[in-house]
């Protein structure tokens, strides 16, 4: 337990991909949550033991090789998403879902200079806003988020209609949902109306100061 936990860091990356529905309505997404790491010879070899350990029957390992470093999968039955981690030079990456982002955050703790997700025009100046020093840092695409935030909202009303069907009530006392998936303006028009949102914090002596600043769509 030292070992695996007394070797990570003080930093945090977070991202996560906006991937569609389901063909139930659920949102999908990928996610990948990075840790940075103080001595990875210990913690290499504390993850190591760990897929030994699962690779008994706790759970279906697979290695392979992702950028030049060992990446441990776990697949799971049916559509949930596959979960994998990867043990790279300074952060731990654990990911859920398809492995393309995961591999563009190894690419970029790789080559620093070169291609990175904070690249796209509209997240450099809404971060350029934020004064700067701050100790952490989120942006969004707001079409992204009320997309999946509507995707969420079906999938419940359809668990709930389900439950109606079978008898045990459900929202109204009706079966199926109140809106129709077909009918979800594609990403082109939201983009239209909801632009990018961003956040940051600030250390202070007796406190957190938080900034959040949202920007409209092109309208175009």
């Amino acid at each position: 337990r030292n070992d695996l936990l007394g070797s990570l860091g003080d930093e945090i990356i977070s991202a996560e991909q906006y991937a569609g529905f389901d063909e139930n309505g659920a949102p999908k997404a990928n996610q990948v949550v990075g840790f940075s790491i103080k001595d990875k010879a210990k913690f290499e070899s504390s993850i190591a033991a760990l897929a030994k350990f699962a690779g008994q029957g706790f759970a279906a390992l697979e290695e392979s090789d992702l950028l030049g470093h060992k990446m441990y999968s776990i697949k799971k039955p049916g559509n949930g998403p596959e979960i994998s981690f990867v043990v790279a030079d300074s952060y731990f990456f654990f990911s859920m879902g398809d492995i393309a982002l995961l591999r563009k955050l190894l690419n970029q703790t790789k080559s620093p200079d070169g291609p990175s997700l904070w690249d796209d025009a509209e997240v450099k100046d809404i971060i350029a806003t934020l004064p700067k020093d701050s100790t952490s840092l989120a942006v969004s695409n707001l079409g992204s988020v009320l997309k999946t935030a509507i995707g969420t909202i079906v999938n419940l009303q359809n668990m709930g209609g389900a439950a109606a069907a079978l008898g045990g009530g459900g929202p109204q006392g009706k079966a199926g949902a109140s809106f129709d998936m077909k009918a979800m303006p594609s990403d082109e028009t939201f983009a239209k109306f909801f632009g990018r949102a961003a956040s940051a914090s600030y250390a202070l002596p007796d406190g957190v100061h938080v900034r959040m600043i949202a920007r409209e769509g092109s309208g175009e």
